[in-house]
């Protein structure tokens, strides 16, 4: 009878650690600061979650208008567990401040520009609700971060576009710049003339090779001729080292914003540094100035994947892109360079093909197709207002 109430005591014990620490994870995530206050959303018209959702319940709220509408249950996760309060939270709160932004049942229309390969997205985009959503831009919780191919089904549906391009066996890298510093943390200008200068000459080899430099180069040349880089304001979304902000001083750019997971430090007054948080700040002040263009180069690829000390979403490549079109002028430019190929290899990159890449760019018109192995791509910043998009923050 003694050792019948040790193990009485004992699951007992248990049983209030796992409830205590299941608490804790949950009011991490859930008091973070959202746009719509402290409730833990879903938007009621997506199809996120699985058909027969289960556990406790949270507050939904409709994004399409903005009202609170009827409670739902959130999914349990793989076997219960302190991950499932977790990821669970975290899915659903990503998943509503995201909103229409991440809607992939939107149907693409096709593109009449010779040689393009891909059809054109537009829909809705809340841009505040874009910005003030701290979860995004969240160190990840959990380090190292979880394969996707073990996370519970409604993850990698939402990771694969419902199953429309594989989860692929791949490299799984542990790189932890979210939360920490880049890999070239100190950009003097001596540094960044220096690359300049090859970037002049073609002879700049930066993160890439070569040849695709070189093509980001003459990527910038043809908007030179239509005077979109010349004595103009651009972004640079994701940089380990300012080889892409150097071809972009070489084709005559005035300033240049570098977003980057990693702290930078910049002692070059023709570039200015952040961490996405920092960045969200400064885009939500009234007096911040679009961008004339944006630059991002092997990089939104690996948003919410997890490999850089980044909290996991599958959203997370399209929420930078249309974060970006919120801050660009209309009219403004979007040059991107991606790995091709729908798939996702572990958590090294995404690939793009005629499934994701659309949505990636919604709302960027078609420019030109320019070259590469990640071949870079030039597009127009659009007006979908027609859609009720709220274009401006």
């Amino acid at each position: 009878m003694q050792a019948s109430g040790a193990v009485t005591k004992v699951l007992l014990c248990l049983l209030f650690t796992f409830t205590f620490a299941a608490s804790i994870l949950y009011w991490d995530i859930a008091s973070r600061p959202s746009p719509q206050g402290n409730c833990i959303c879903l938007s009621a018209k997506s199809t996120f979650l699985p058909a027969q959702p289960r556990n406790f319940v949270l507050q939904v709220v409709d994004h399409y208008p903005q009202r609170l509408v009827e409670a739902v249950a959130v999914p349990d996760i793989e076997n219960s567990s302190i991950f499932s309060v977790y990821y669970a939270t975290l899915y659903n709160r990503i998943a509503a401040s995201c909103g229409p932004t991440c809607d992939d049942s939107v149907t693409p229309e096709s593109v009449a520009l010779e040689k393009w390969p891909f059809a054109f997205v537009r829909r809705n985009v809340n841009c505040p609700g874009l910005f003030l959503e701290s979860s995004f831009d969240a160190p990840a919780w959990r380090w190292p971060p979880p394969q996707l191919k073990s996370l519970p089904s409604y993850w990698q549906q939402a990771y694969t576009m419902q199953g429309r391009f594989p989860l692929l066996e791949g490299r799984f890298f542990t790189q932890r710049y979210s939360g920490g510093s880049a890999l070239e943390s100190v950009w003097t200008r001596e540094l960044i003339q220096s690359m300049v200068e090859q970037a002049l000459l073609k002879t700049l080899p930066g993160n890439y090779g070569n040849s695709e430099t070189n093509c980001i180069l003459s990527a910038l040349d043809v908007l030179n001729r239509q005077e979109k880089v010349r004595g103009k304001r651009w972004a640079v979304v994701g940089s380990e080292n300012p080889w892409a902000e150097a071809c972009l001083l070489a084709a005559g750019a005035q300033h240049i914003t570098t977003i980057e997971y990693g702290r930078i430090t910049s002692l070059d007054e023709r570039v200015a540094t952040f961490r996405p948080s920092e960045f969200n700040q400064r885009a939500m002040h009234p007096d911040f100035e679009p961008f004339d263009g944006v630059l991002t180069f092997s990089s939104v690829e690996h948003s919410g994947l997890g490999r850089y000390g980044d909290e996991l979403n599958p959203w997370g490549d399209i929420i930078a892109i249309q974060r970006m079109w919120c801050v660009t002028k209309p009219g403004g430019v979007l040059v991107i360079g991606v790995m091709m190929g729908d798939g996702i290899e572990g958590n090294a990159h995404r690939m793009y093909g005629p499934q994701r890449y659309p949505h990636l760019t919604a709302n960027w018109e078609p420019l030109f197709a320019g070259c590469g192995e990640q071949q870079v791509f030039a597009f127009s910043r659009c007006d979908p207002s027609a859609n009720g998009s709220k274009d401006s923050l």
